[in-house]
């Protein structure tokens, strides 16, 4: 194998696959990324040999030898953060003995070389998905911060098996992303093409899209769900996983119908937050200020700070209450919103 390729496009791909912790049980817990040179591009792959998570991404390149090798990934990434070169030649050479293969990475500053994994057993085939024809398209943009906005509310509880997922749900026209911890709520809508079916994707594949979506960016994504699969298409990869099989909770009877709403402008209400989330390890505290004002300070006895912005209360009577909520989250939760921002509290301390 003999290829020509950016080497700042093959080391953001192999930080991509580093963050899915691949790991191959055979091989020792290690991960391992096949290289396949075909055409005008290279494709970097790997699964789990549980058959749970697989990757395909395809990246440009100058193919003058085809090929196809197994690398060790951390050996990968570790030679390419020593190359400033713009590009590489990955070059395989071929043992003459019982050694196995060797990968050079050749630079026009460095040389770098690592073994080629012999026993192709240690490594999971790349299971190609039923369908590679998307059933629906979701703005790339929209499934992204859908995403940014579920993942902290996903549960990190393994004997919870059903909430360690985002769920896919539909409403009407539009998507549902929604996750939970049993004390949080996370309920975000997006556009999509069709219907897709209702599935819990593994919290370890959405972490792993989220992170794809950020270092490639792109216009739609496609989505093939179904009970045994759920494939996520890009225009340059491919992820395929399982779905979790387990029954999601009823979040629709949490969601507030009822209580005080309070409403406030948006970009007024996230640079509150994003001013006290510079304060480490704090919770803020919202209560009724001056008329037609909310008061926001923080919710520490040792500390005094706090501020008031505008908000029109739906109720002929203000009552007291006190909430409180994490700053960052809540940060995140209203990144780049505009407008109105309802506030609806259903339970609140007196």
């Amino acid at each position: 194998m003999k290829v020509r390729i950016n080497t700042k496009d093959l080391l953001e791909v192999v930080k991509v696959f580093r963050k899915g912790d691949f790991r191959n049980e055979p091989s020792g817990g290690r991960a391992l990324v096949t290289l396949e040179a075909e055409g005008e591009r290279l494709s970097v792959l790997s699964a789990d040999v549980g058959g749970d998570l697989d990757l395909a991404v395809w990246i440009p390149a100058g193919v003058a030898g085809p090929g196809r090798i197994t690398v060790d990934l951390r050996s990968l990434e570790d030679s390419l953060k020593r190359i400033a070169s713009k590009e590489i030649e990955l070059r395989v050479k071929k043992s003459d003995s019982d050694l196995p293969d060797r990968l050079n990475l050749v630079a026009d500053d460095l040389i770098s070389s690592m073994s080629v994994e012999s026993d192709l057993s240690l490594m999971a085939e790349f299971r190609t998905p039923e369908t590679r024809e998307a059933l629906a398209e979701i703005p790339a943009g929209d499934l992204e911060r859908a995403l940014d906005l579920s993942l902290p509310s996903m549960s990190r509880d393994g004997a919870r098996y059903a909430l360690a997922g985002i769920y896919f749900d539909m409403e009407e026209d539009r998507l549902r992303l929604v996750a939970t911890d049993g004390h949080r709520l996370s309920l975000t809508g997006i556009p999509v093409s069709a219907p897709v079916e209702p599935v819990i994707v593994p919290g370890r594949a959405c972490v792993l899209l989220r992170e794809i979506l950020k270092r490639f960016p792109c216009g739609k994504v496609g989505i093939v769900s179904g009970e045994k699969e759920i494939v996520f298409l890009g225009e340059d990869w491919i992820l395929r996983t399982v779905p979790i099989d387990g029954v999601y909770p009823d979040y629709r009877a949490v969601i507030p119908k009822e209580g005080l709403r309070m409403i406030v402008r948006a970009e007024e209400f996230e640079e509150v937050m994003k001013r006290f989330s510079k304060i480490k390890d704090t919770v803020v505290e919202i209560r009724p200020g001056d008329a037609g004002r909310l008061r926001i300070e923080l919710g520490n006895e040792e500390t005094s700070f706090g501020t008031e912005i505008s908000a029109e209360f739906e109720a002929d009577e203000v009552p007291e209450f006190v909430l409180a909520f994490n700053p960052p989250y809540l940060a995140r939760v209203v990144k780049g919103r505009s407008g109105k921002l309802i506030i609806h509290a259903t339970k609140y301390v007196v």
